[in-house]
């Protein structure tokens, strides 16, 4: 049962985000594994980490998700762990030897489980500071002689509440847990065991920022983003892009109190709101495409557009509501920001498998008995066909619009696009300025 609800979640996953980039895997050692992750979108990220990570996987998860009906089934079936926490405790205190044992077990087995030492969903711009309890788990398991290895987990999303958007996840250098050490100047066990878990998880958060993009507030971020994409001269992978990133950050940070770095970032801003403004974006200023690629580029949208609609018609006279459904309701039955993303693919997903129930068994109780079983076999068969050609269709509309809306921005304000390219030259000259200044001389 849980090979195939795995097969079912990656197939999820797979629809619902239109690229999962996954790199570093390569590196992921044998035998007993802890994995640590960033935690910005509920659960999707524990699903993506899952369907990524090549093994089998138990997860550290909060214990209410055990009680909602559904997901509390998928969690347990999917190898979930319940930890109690405080905070659902009313503040109380909370017991989790059970949980520790369990996750104890899944080491001693020479197997891997994940784990978001944030302890909770955090969909801000920045790690938030990181709980002990992966750490007292690596080193208690070290204490018994199974010396597992911890590997950090970048989860970085592009439109992180939107269906069909795009996510890096990078798996960082192993971490070998290094045994308890012996109490010393008086301590107890207990007290050398905590003081260890606390050096042990600093050693997690810089683990993890070497694997995630930091920043201190969303306008910062923004401001850092339009930095990088100045420095980019052409199309690049993910990857590419959060390092990139990372770089960018790190150089900030080193100069954050820097005036000549604050009036930088304050004219990123301002370039970053004229492109929001204007509907552009930096891919368009930066290629400088020709009417005549813009035709060509029209032209091509608009050819798939054609072949992919008959198969997709059905599709989406059968998904429209669904969809917009989850995109509607999405926001409004989210708590949390963090949330949005997982409830919009909670709804598709109930949404499409009730609606392709539906048509089945109307399909099989309205034919014959000698065809209705291979016809509603056909029939479902051909309404997942139908369903991806619907979502191709509506990223290739999606496109085209966007290309249209682009042309009509290079006729109508080509002397000002040159402006904005000027504006882009000149935030990436000063920010390569600020760096070469603490570049040391040769």
């Amino acid at each position: 049962m849980r090979r195939l609800l795995m097969l079912f979640l990656t197939l999820v996953g797979r629809v619902f985000f239109r690229r999962i980039e996954v790199t570093g895997r390569q590196g992921l050692p044998d035998g007993p594994v802890i994995l640590i992750g960033n935690h910005p979108n509920s659960l999707l990220d524990p699903l993506l980490i899952a369907i990524t990570v090549g093994r089998p996987l138990a997860f550290a998860a909060k214990a209410p998700l055990f009680k909602q009906l559904g997901i509390g089934w998928v969690v347990k079936t999917a190898g979930g762990v319940p930890i109690h926490r405080r905070m659902d405790n009313q503040g109380g205190k909370v017991d989790n030897s059970s949980a520790f044992a369990a996750l104890d077990a899944v080491l001693e087995r020479g197997e891997a489980f994940g784990i978001f030492p944030e302890g909770v969903s955090n969909p801000g711009p920045e790690l938030a500071p990181l709980k002990t309890g992966a750490a007292r788990i690596a080193l208690g398991a070290a204490d018994r002689g199974v010396r597992a290895s911890v590997v950090p987990v970048g989860l970085t999303y592009w439109k992180r509440d939107r269906m069909r958007g795009r996510v890096l996840v990078h798996y960082g250098a192993p971490i070998r847990v290094p045994p308890p050490r012996p109490p010393q100047d008086g301590q107890t066990e207990d007290e050398t065991l905590r003081a260890q878990a606390r050096d042990l998880t600093e050693v997690f958060d810089d683990a993890l920022r070497e694997v995630t993009v930091n920043a201190p507030d969303f306008e910062t971020a923004r401001a850092l983003d339009v930095l990088r994409a100045a420095l980019t001269e052409h199309d690049t992978e993910l990857a590419e892009r959060a390092e990139l990133s990372r770089l960018v950050a790190d150089a900030w940070e080193d100069r954050a109190d820097d005036p000549a770095m604050k009036e930088l970032l304050d004219q990123a801003r301002g370039y970053a709101q004229v492109l929001e403004e204007l509907d552009m974006s930096d891919e368009a200023l930066r290629s400088d495409p020709s009417r005549f690629d813009w035709t060509l580029r029209l032209a091509r949208h608009a050819l798939l557009l054609a072949l992919w609609l008959p198969l997709a018609l059905p599709g989406l006279i059968l998904h429209a509501p669904v969809l917009a459904t989850a995109v509607v309701m999405g926001r409004k039955l989210s708590p949390r920001d963090d949330v949005t993303a997982t409830t919009r693919m909670l709804l598709v997903t109930m949404g499409v498998l009730m609606s392709y129930v539906v048509v089945t068994v109307v399909v099989f109780f309205g034919l014959p008995l000698w065809t209705n079983v291979l016809a509603s076999a056909w029939a479902l068969v051909f309404l997942m066909l139908s369903g991806w050609a619907a979502i191709r269709v509506l990223e290739r509309q999606s496109a085209l619009r966007r290309t249209l809306h682009a042309t009509s921005q290079l006729v109508r304000w080509n002397a000002f696009l040159g402006f904005l390219r000027g504006e882009r030259g000149l935030l990436r000259e000063r920010f390569l300025e600020l760096l070469s200044e603490d570049a040391p001389e040769e």
